[in-house]
Parts: structure tokens; sequence; C-alpha cells
């Protein structure tokens, strides 16, 4: 058990090392100027849309006057509701998807983790692969 502490902190050092200097600026920094912006609205209307209109969440403000507008594009939902504990804490939407990128990368190098030392009941095989997985493109 201790070991398995021990790998899940180093990924969580290792997901701040690796996307430096994101974790330094999370509530004002995007990793590019592409896909953050979308998937943060995204987010941000999942939001919304549970609290507001439960019924309507496909319903998005965008493409006006198009209908179903968040179908266009992944509706991230499975991800919102790990995010509506932080946003309803008062996170910016920008900060929690930063923060779900940061753990996004911990718990796949972790669960790589797991994987390699369940196959093979080495530490250091269960570290490279699970760095493998996560970190190397």
């Amino acid at each position: 058990m201790r070991k398995h502490l021990g790998a899940a902190a180093l990924f969580v050092v290792l997901a701040v090392a690796m996307t430096w200097p994101l974790a330094r600026c999370v509530d004002r920094c995007v990793t590019d100027p592409g896909d953050p912006y979308i998937n943060t609205w995204i987010l941000d209307w999942d939001w919304y849309a549970a609290f507001h209109q439960p019924l309507a969440l496909f319903q998005a403000n965008a493409f006006y006057p198009a209908q179903y507008s968040l179908a266009f594009s992944e509706n991230l939902f499975g991800i919102a509701i790990l995010t509506f504990p932080l946003r309803a804490a008062g996170a910016t939407p920008l900060t929690t998807y930063n923060l779900m990128m940061l753990a996004g990368f911990a718990f796949a190098g972790f669960a790589a983790y797991l994987l390699g030392f369940q196959l093979t009941r080495s530490w250091l095989a269960g570290i490279a692969a699970g760095v493998c997985y996560a970190y190397l493109p």
C-alpha cells in the first residue's frame, strides 16, 4: 500500500512537471489556443444546464438557431460531473478545466502503474508503464 501511495504522489508530481507552467497559473493559462477553450465552454455549459435545464442539456447556447448544438461536439458530461464539487466551491471554469487536465495525466499514469504492477509484481515495471503511458507521445 505504501508503494502505491508513493507511486500516486510521483504521478501527481510528474503531471505538474510535464505540463509546467500550467500549475503555476492554473486559473488563467491554457496549454494551447485550440481545444482548451471549447472544452472549458462545454464543461461550463454542462454545469449550467445540469442545474438550470437538465432536460435540455444538448440545447447549448451555440450556433443559433441550430437545435441540440452540444451534439456537434463531445458533451464531456462524465468529466463535468467530476468538476461539479469544484464549481460549487467557487472555482472558475478555466481552473476546473486545468485541474481536470492535470488529474487526467496523473490518474492515467497511476492506472497504468497499477496494471504494470499487477502483471509483473514489480514496482519499477509499474512506474515505467505509467510514465510511458501517460507522458510519452
